[in-house]
This record gives structure tokens, C-alpha cells and sequence, in this order.
């Protein structure tokens, strides 16, 4: 790494020019589509042009969203207390666009989901559709494409229903959105296109513009720079026959992109100008990080290195502010290459270094605790049901109990009342306590019966029983502990617990047991290496004794939970996974770039199969699923360990190569192209090898260019 960032400060100048542009591309275009893809929502941001039913409020949110939201809640609870449905979806939507404008995902996300739920109140599809796209660009903003994923379903199924053009072209905006981020450029251009034939003339123009801008940026993405231009120049025109100020502040941000592109160093800093302005307009300080992050980025094409450092300390200090943490971490990396090329030991960069890996390693974990969110809400569920039963049996022993006190009661009572009786009744007395002799004898009977079955019990249950003194060692077990141990219940008391842990566990036994002494009771989730089953995972609860009795010692109950993780961990597994061929699924992308880090090595290969609409068309569906399934198999057996398939889309296959430099790279590439005439079907192929610090996206647009353009040269070749 530090001989290639030498070789790369010693380029020439029109070198130079070009990886910055690349490195705009790559950095600072992503962060544009985190922010940019907010103002895609249902609720478009003008209402000129639109036959969309919207309350006032929402046109004021444009250009004073504080003010929108400052006015909002007492209407919304007036038309509540009103029983006006439709009405508090209307405001909900205009809150929403305020939290857009003001770029508060969180606020957003509770608004929309509130407006599809009044929507539904007022049976209103039309407005309750608007509410779930609300939602779902919300959800996108925050990395939560499962939540956003399900709430655009939900609106394309009111739709289908319900047609209404300007919503249809919001959802495929969303879907084109959706596609940029995952690289998919090509993908993303198509689904905008799509969008934009939904539109009549002269409706929608808000929708129009953003539908534009998002053809624009895919189509830069893939090489196609001139018309890209145009159609953001179209985009820009059209914008001037309406007011949006942070649709306005998009477009600048996009012709900065383009500017940066050609090295046109004024026009960026024109346009990060012309966003600052709207900022302050708006109060929207992420908007104001990334006018900051274009003027430091134009300072540092213009090789004035001190205005550009302090443009970008401001945008990543802004960023941080704000808890965006992926904004966060571009600006840095942008900052960091900035400070490192002025200078190699420059006193912020470790520092700087330091924090971005702390916030990296914040983004990987919040990304585990979603992934762990339905794990620990079925466990939850099945510890609550436990309770309830446990409850219920405490529940009728009490009312046992009051029953047979209150039958004491009135024998008492009875008794005292013949005691005064004449000799006949002493006579009757004897007779009543002769009964009741016989009576309490079986009572008793059926106590040590009750003793005995108890015990029983306890050895036919299925569940783990224990008691351990506070040092681990074991005083009783029941048959089934035994048995899951592998050994009688004498060769076990006495020894201690740790005799069965392996690994990191014996380290969370210790802390168990000094848990329990300090706390009394303790609930987790124990694992132990079991003889001829292996690894299994307890769940557990222990309670220390009473402090009064004469010794302490620790009772425990365990079930055996690794059915439910295993489930668990398969379910995971699943949602990675194809059903059609048993690959990846585009979500293991996340993932395997995770894994590699910052640093890693990989390389890419882009698959498109040639005419595969041909192969369903002329055999079926069911013909067309074998042939993929082969396809998948065929790509597998020309893998090393440690690499994967993707299918990415219907007949769209990407290569991931772990650890891979260009031999590795040229090697697959090779073994492919020689063995295409034994594939089940043709394909054309495009790679592309990771740069330092790229990211996936980033070489999978590259990959698909390469592919693009190969398969161009292959059909101009052979005539069309």
C-alpha cells in the first residue's frame, strides 16, 4: 500500500486530474445518493403539476420546514380528536416532507408510517400508498433495505388496485435508487427510464426532474458522460418552472459531479456555493456538509491544499455532529488522503485513522445487532411463554391451598359447635373426629404419594436440573443431565463444572459463578462440548440458596436451545442465499466487502448470459430455471475455496475473487473464456481488480462498464 501511494504521488499532472475524478466518482457520489434519494419520497416536493392530494403545510415545508413542523402538532392532534382520518394522513405527509427537507430519517420514518396508517382509516389507498413510500425511502436512508423493501411492496400492491401514474413513477425512482447503491448503474438507468413513460406531459414535473437526475448520475456511472449532461441540463430547465429548494440543492450537487469530472474547477465551486445557500435557507446541516465536501474537494483540484482542509474538516465535523456515520467516514477517508499526500507523518492523521476505524467498527456492529433483532425476539417469546406457565401453575397451587384452608375452617368450626352439644352429640363428635382421622391419614397418604411423584418427575424430565455449591462443584443431577454428560449421576457429583467446558467458555463460567455470589440468581446461555453429540448450547436459570440455611449451594434448570440457534443461524444463511440456484443473493455483497476491509484485495467478474430470453421464450420457464441451475454449478466448479457466485439479478451473475491479484484475476478470466463452448448457456464478461481504498460498488461498476463495452466491440464485430 505505501509503495503504491508513492507511485501514485509521483504521476503527472493530467494523471492526476483523472484519479480525482475517479476518486469524486467513488467517494463523494455515494454520500450525494444518501442524501439526494430522501428527496425521491411519494410525497413530491411541489405540488405544480401534480393531481396528488396534499395539505398546504406541505408546500410551506419546502421552504421552511422548521416552521411546517413548529405549526404541525396541534393540527394533527385537532383533526384527531375531530375523527378526520384523511385529514391527520395529510399532515402526517407534510411532517414527512419536513423531516425530508431537513434530512431527519428517523422523523421521517415514524411520519410516513403514521400517514399509511391513517390512510388506511380513511380507506384512502391513494394517500396511505404515499405514507408506505414515505416509509420506505425513510428506511433506505437509515440501511434498513429489508424494512424499505416491504413498505414499497406495500404500495405497489395499492397500485395495482388503485392506478395512479405520478406514485407508480415514485416507485420505480425508489427501485433505481435502490439500484445505484447496490452498483447496478445499468439497472438503475432502466428503472428511471421506466419511470419517467409513466409520467403524462407537463404532470409531475417534481417526479420528472429527480427521475433526470437519477438517469443522469447512472448514466455517468457507465461511461456515458455526454448524455448524461443533457439529460441533467433537461433536469435543471424543467426545475426552473417550480420551487423546490432541496431538489434545486441536488441538481448543484450533481452538475458539481459532472464539473469535477471534466476538471472544471469553477463550476463546482459555483454550485457548492449555491448549495451552501440553500442550507442556511433550508437549516439543513447535511446539506451544508456536502456543499462543504465540493468546495474542499474543487480547493483540492485547484492544489490549494489549506482552504481545502478546512472545507473538509467542517463537512466531516458537521457529519459527525449529525451521527451519520457513512458520511462521516467518506469525508474522512477524503480528509485522511488529503493530509497524508501533503504530508506522510501529519500530527491529525492517526488520529483521524484511529477514529474512522472506531466508527467503521460502530457501523458493522449495528449492522449485527439488525441481523440478531429476530433471534433475540423469538428467544424472548419462548422465555415469556415459560413464565406464563410457571405463573399459572403458581396460580392454581394457591388456589388449591386456600381451598383446603378454607375446609380446615369449617371443620374447626364444626367441632366447636358440638362441644356443647349433650353426651349424644359428644357421642356424634367422636364419630366426626374418627372421620376426620381417616381423612387426614389419607391426606397424608397422598402427600408422600405427591413427595414421591415429585421425585419421579424430576427424574423423567426432559429438562436439565442441578445443584452446584458456589464454587461449581456439583452436589445432584438429574437423569437427564447424566445423560446429555455421558456418565452416572455418582461419577458426576463432585466434580466441577468446568470439567465439561471447553475453550473461551471456561472463562464465561468464572464470571457465571462470580455473578451468582454477588447476584443471587443468573439467566444466559451456556455452550459444552458433549460426548458423541459435540457442541450444544444450553439455555439456563440459577438461583443461589436462602442466606439463612446452614450451607450454600446453587440450583439450576437448563433446556437444550441448539435446535432454536441452529434455526437461527440457517434462517441467516437462507437470506443469503438464491432459491432458484442456491447462490448468493445480492445481499451477501454487503458482506463479503465487510470481511475484507479497508484494506483487503479482491476481484470482480461481471456475467450477463447471451439471449437467455430466447432459451424461456422457446422452452418454457421451467427449461429456462435447469439452465440456470447449471449455469450457477458450472461457475462453482471454476472457483477456488474462499470464492463466490452471485446472481445479482434474473440472468446476471457476479464472480467474487478473495484475496485476489491480477494472476488470480487473469487466471479465472482465462479458465472461462476456454471453457465457454462446454457452458450450458452463452455469456459475456466483464472484471475488474479492487484499487486501493475502493469500494465494492465501485469495482462492480467497472466490471460492468468492462462487460458493457466488450460486449459493444463483440457485436460491431460480427455486424450487429
Amino acid at each position: 500500500m505505501n509503495r503504491d501511494r508513492t507511485r501514485i504521488s509521483r504521476v503527472s499532472t493530467g494523471n492526476h486530474w483523472r484519479q480525482l475524478a475517479v476518486v469524486w466518482v467513488l467517494c463523494l457520489a455515494p454520500g450525494w445518493l444518501a442524501a439526494q434519494d430522501q428527496a425521491d419520497l411519494g410525497n413530491s416536493s411541489s405540488t405544480e403539476s401534480s393531481t396528488l392530494p396534499r395539505h398546504p403545510l406541505e408546500r410551506q415545508a419546502l421552504v421552511d420546514p422548521q416552521g411546517a413542523l413548529d405549526a404541525l402538532p396541534a393540527l394533527i392532534r385537532a383533526a384527531q380528536a375531530s375523527e378526520k382520518p384523511r385529514q391527520v394522513a395529510l399532515l402526517e405527509l407534510a411532517r414527512a416532507n419536513a423531516c425530508r427537507v431537513l434530512a431527519d430519517w428517523n422523523c421521517q420514518q415514524d411520519a410516513g408510517a403514521a400517514a399509511a396508517q391513517w390512510g388506511a382509516r380513511a380507506e384512502d389507498p391513494i394517500v396511505q400508498a404515499r405514507g408506505h413510500i414515505a416509509d420506505a425511502r425513510a428506511s433506505m436512508a437509515l440501511q434498513d433495505y429489508t424494512r424499505g423493501e416491504q413498505q414499497m411492496a406495500q404500495a405497489e400492491v395499492l397500485l395495482k388496485a388503485h392506478p395512479q401514474p405520478e406514485l407508480s413513477a415514485d416507485v420505480d425512482l425508489g427501485y433505481s435508487s435502490m439500484s445505484y447503491s447496490l452498483g447496478k448503474h445499468a439497472l438503475a438507468a432502466e428503472y428511471a427510464a421506466r419511470g419517467l413513460t409513466h409520467l403524462p406531459p407537463d404532470e409531475g414535473l417534481p417526479m420528472r426532474v429527480r427521475l433526470m437526475r437519477n438517469l443522469a448520475r447512472s448514466l455517468a456511472r457507465t461511461g456515458q458522460i455526454d448524455r448524461a449532461r443533457d439529460t441533467l441540463a433537461e433536469a435543471v430547465a424543467t426545475s426552473e418552472r417550480f420551487v423546490d429548494p432541496k431538489l434545486s440543492a441536488e441538481l448543484y450537487l450533481e452538475t458539481a459531479r459532472l464539473a469535477r469530472m471534466d476538471n472544471d474547477i469553477q463550476t463546482q465551486r459555483v454550485n457548492g456555493h449555491k448549495v451552501l445557500a440553500l442550507s442556511s435557507q433550508l437549516e439543513n446541516t447535511q446539506l451544508r456538509g456536502l456543499g462543504l465536501e465540493v468546495l474542499g474537494l474543487a480547493e483540492l483540484d485547484a492544489g490549494n491544499l489549506s482552504q481545502a482542509l478546512q472545507h473538509l474538516r467542517t463537512s466531516h465535523a458537521e457529519f459527525k455532529q449529525l451521527g451519520l456515520a457513512r458520511d462521516e467516514l467518506r469525508v474522512g477517508r477524503q480528509l485522511l488522503t488529503a493530509l497524508v499526500e501533503d504530508d506522510p507523518r501529519h500530527p491529525e492523521a492517526a488520529e483521524l485513522m484511529l477514529h474512522m476505524i472506531e466508527l467503521d467498527e460502530g457501523v458493522i456492529a449495528a449492522d449485527r445487532a439488525r441481523a440478531a433483532e429476530d433471534f433475540e425476539a423469538r428467544l424472548k417469546y419462548a422465555e415469556q411463554q415459560n413464565e406464563l406457565l410457571r405463573l399459572e401453575s403458581e396460580a392454581k397451587l394457591a388456589e388449591e391451598r386456600a381451598r383446603s384452608l378454607r375446609e380446615q375452617n369449617r371443620l374447626s368450626n364444626a367441632l366447636v359447635a358440638l362441644s356443647t352439644l349433650s353426651l349424644l352429640a359428644l357421642t356424634g363428635f367422636l364419630l366426626l373426629q374418627r372421620r376426620s382421622s381417616r381423612r387426614l391419614t389419607q391426606a397424608l397418604q397422598a402427600k408422600l404419594q405427591s413427595q414421591s411423584q415429585a421425585g419421579e418427575l424430576l427424574n423423567l424430565s426432559a429438562g436439565f436440573v442441578c445443584l452446584h455449591d458456589p464454587d461449581g462443584k456439583l452436589l445432584m443431577v438429574n437423569p437427564a443431565v447424566s445423560e446429555a454428560l455421558g456418565k452416572p449421576s455418582d461419577d458426576l457429583v463432585g466434580r466441577s463444572v468446568l470439567d465439561f467446558i471447553r475453550g473461551a467458555g471456561k472463562r464465561e463460567w468464572e464470571q457465571y459463578l462470580q455473578e451468582i455470589r454477588s447476584e443471587g440468581q443468573v439467566e444466559g446461555t451456556v455452550s459444552l462440548e458433549l460426548p458423541e453429540v459435540g457442541q450444544r448450547h444450553w439455555r439456563f436459570t440459577s438461583r443461589m440458596s436462602p442466606a439463612d440455611l446452614p450451607s450454600s449451594y446453587v440450583i439450576g434448570h437448563a433446556v437444550d436451545v441448539t435446535e432454536q440457534i441452529e434455526q437461527a443461524r440457517a434462517l441467516r444463511e437462507q437470506s443469503l442465499r438464491d432459491e432458484l440456484t442456491g447462490s448468493f443473493n445480492r445481499r451477501y455483497l454487503e458482506i463479503f466487502e465487510r470481511r475484507h476491509g479497508s484494506e483487503g484485495s479482491w476481484a470482480v467478474i461481471n456475467i450477463d448470459l447471451d439471449h437467455f430470453k430466447q432459451i424461456n421464450d422457446t422452452h418454457g420457464h421451467e427449461h429456462g430455471d435447469q439452465v440456470l441451475k447449471r449455469q450457477a454449478e458450472f461457475f462453482k466448479e471454476r472457483l477456488i475455496s474462499g470464492d463466490a457466485v452471485v446472481r445479482v439479478g434474473g440472468d446476471e451473475f457476479v464472480l467474487l475473487l478473495s484475496h485476489a491479484d491480477q494472476q488470480a484475476q487473469e487466471r479465472t478470466l482465462d479458465l472461462l473464456l476456454q471453457d465457454r463452448g462446454s457452458s450450458p448457456c452463452a455469456y459475456s464478461i466483464g472484471s475488474a481488480l479492487r484499487r486501493p481504498g475502493e469500494e465494492l460498488s465501485a469495482t462492480l461498476a467497472r466490471a460492468d462498464a468492462a462487460m458493457y463495452e466488450g460486449r459493444v466491440q463483440r457485436r460491431a464485430g460480427s455486424g450487429g
